[in-house]
């Protein structure tokens, strides 16, 4: 078991994406539901105050399966010069109430290099097969397993439920499969253009 704690600009997006579902307007008396809300949303990508690039986080309903996908592209600063495109997809099926990958991928392109990473979920035949360039990496097959950008999502839902304690998630995440364990901090609000956010820490 790990105890994770990350936070990267990528991360922050699919985070801020996945708390849309905490907005009293977007949940409309779902919070039981088993399935996710579909949605769609923009933002700035920010360091160090100023605007790197831009972002969009799509979920989206493809028959009994779902698609969560961010873009994320340099518009200011080195980010613009450099052409920065970074791409991350994730197909997924609901489970049992939460959601567990089937494919997913991650593109990143810059002016000086590329990197390309996927994940493969096959319940049937029982593997995970995550892939790193040439590296591969095998593991046994577990319910419920998700993807590194996935894992917020499934975060989100439990929060949008009302869960507050055992926030633990089986994350694939390149040569790493295994538990993460996630507790609430503080609470606060958010500004955005559709409101105020309740949001957590």
């Amino acid at each position: 078991m790990r105890i994770l704690i990350r936070w990267t600009p990528l991360l922050a997006i699919a985070v801020a994406g996945g708390l849309l579902l905490l907005h009293p307007g977007a949940l409309t008396a779902r919070s039981a539901a088993t399935d996710p809300v579909p949605y769609q949303a923009r933002y700035q990508v920010l360091r160090n105050g100023d605007v790197m690039g831009q972002a969009t986080v799509s979920l989206t309903r493809e028959g009994p399966l779902w698609r969560l996908t961010s873009r994320t592209q340099g518009t200011d600063g080195l980010a613009a010069l450099a052409g920065v495109v970074i791409v991350e997809d994730s197909l997924f099926r609901m489970r049992d109430g939460a959601p567990e990958t089937i494919d997913y991928s991650y593109r990143q392109k810059a002016a000086w290099k590329s990197r390309e990473r996927k994940v493969t979920v096959d319940a049937d035949a029982g593997t995970i097969l995550s892939t790193d360039k040439e590296r591969s990496y095998p593991f046994a097959y577990r319910a419920q397993a998700v993807d590194r950008q996935l894992v917020t999502l499934a975060l989100a839902l439990d929060l949008a439920r009302g869960r507050t304690t055992d926030l633990a998630y089986r994350v694939v995440d390149r040569d790493e499969f295994d538990e993460e364990r996630y507790r609430l901090g503080e609470t606060g609000t958010l500004a955005s253009p559709i409101g105020e956010l309740r949001t957590v820490r």
